[in-house]
């Protein structure tokens, strides 16, 4: 960590004055995520004023909104609750682990107070504000308190907009968003837990330089690389900073392109199916039908040859059946 002067920035205070706001210990394993929560709240709580926001507000806090709707009449209730860190079970990537969570649940024989029915009820969890620096935790952990051991990908860029509750998958959201902040954020920390138990083990920090590097912090040890290394079986904090303005435009625009050349694939295939079956509506499909006519007419000499082959030595077979047994029919004439 360095200040604007570029001179080493020492958290030996924050380490002696830990006893102030957490009853973590600084001289044994303690969870990166609980100390985090420590000294996002002490911040809350000592930049907080009557009348302004908190900086931790400003920075850290987004808002969840919990959806209930009743299958029977399609009243909703909804239900706001601000959040500081977003919690994520393990799963393949950070994306899947998103979708998981704003994923829409079914509740039967649940109640409800606008037709005083008992029925089916939905509830779906989405982004309704989202903060200036999004902090994802990815829950390595069991209820038993055993570590959670697997591969969770992750990108630099990360686009939330399909977990809001303004996306474009809900069908009552505006179509019109100019208002609201952007949805593309960019990696800039990651925090990495290297060990076999949740109370034991090693913790490693990649974080993104000015000059766009990234420096390992590794305790008292710093090394600044060009890419980020962080491995995708260790993660466990990702914090991503939003990018608004003109970058956040020319960054959607550079994404725009590789999913229109993803939607042109996918209408080629289309039309793969409807003019050749089924087969045809993968392109591993496609490719099964190129190898099999090539391989027909690869084998198809070959099977040639073999037949003939084949009724070359049957009409010697015959043939030699036959003067066998005119032989020895000349044999008994004598």
């Amino acid at each position: 960590m360095y200040a604007k002067d570029t001179a080493p920035f020492v958290p030996t205070e924050i380490i002696g004055n830990m006893t102030k706001f957490t009853e973590l210990s600084p001289y044994r394993q303690e969870d990166a995520q609980e100390f985090l929560q420590a000294v996002i709240n002490h911040l809350d709580h000592t930049t907080s004023s009557a009348i302004d926001s908190s900086l931790v507000e400003q920075v850290f806090q987004g808002s969840e909104r919990y959806r209930r709707e009743c299958a029977a009449c399609g009243q909703r209730e909804d239900r706001f609750q601000p959040f500081r860190t977003l919690r994520l079970n393990l799963k393949e990537t950070v994306e899947a682990a998103l979708k998981e969570l704003t994923s829409k649940q079914a509740v039967e024989d649940a109640s409800c107070d606008g037709c005083n029915r008992r029925g089916h009820r939905s509830e779906t969890n989405t982004i309704h504000d989202a903060p200036r620096i999004l902090a994802l935790q990815l829950k390595r952990f069991t209820h038993v308190l055993t570590k959670l051991s697997g591969s969770c990908g992750y990108t630099e860029i990360l686009d939330i907009e399909p977990y809001m509750s303004t996306s474009n998958t809900d069908p009552t959201a505006s179509t019109q968003h100019n208002d609201r902040p952007s949805t593309l954020y960019r990696l800039y920390a990651v925090v990495c837990h290297i060990g076999p138990a949740i109370h034991q083990g090693h913790y490693l920090a990649w974080v993104k330089t000015g000059e766009g590097k990234w420096a390992i912090m590794n305790d008292s040890s710093v090394i600044v690389t060009d890419t980020l290394s962080a491995s995708e079986e260790d993660g466990y904090l990702f914090f991503y900073e939003r990018v608004d303005g003109a970058e956040a435009e020319a960054l959607r625009a550079d994404m725009q392109v590789p999913q229109e050349a993803a939607n042109l694939r996918r209408r080629a295939r289309q039309t793969l199916a409807n003019v050749r079956g089924p087969l045809a509506a993968t392109e591993e499909g496609w490719t099964t039908v190129q190898v099999r006519k090539q391989r027909a007419k690869q084998e198809q000499p070959k099977a040639d040859k073999g037949s003939q082959e084949k009724r070359e030595k049957h009409a010697s077979s015959g043939k030699g059946k036959g003067e066998r047994k005119g032989k020895k029919q000349t044999r008994t004439t004598r």
